[in-house]
């Protein structure tokens, strides 16, 4: 399995891109994926980039569990 490096800059470009055309439950689903993938850091990783708050991105990442 190859290994993937998603710098900060990488993620905000995806999330900025895909977060308009989606409705809260769906953002909260992307955000909340796209931290438990990151793995220990990743709801801070995914708050800095979204620019959302980090109670917010770690709720995201328990409703995407």
């Amino acid at each position: 399995m190859r290994e993937f490096v998603v710098d900060q800059e990488s993620l905000g470009s995806i999330l900025s891109t895909v977060m308009p055309h989606l409705d809260e439950r769906q953002r909260r689903i992307v955000a909340g994926a796209a931290a438990r993938s990151l793995g220990r850091g990743g709801i801070a990783a995914v708050a800095e980039a979204t620019s959302m708050s980090r109670s917010f991105a770690s709720r995201s990442a328990m409703v995407a569990r």
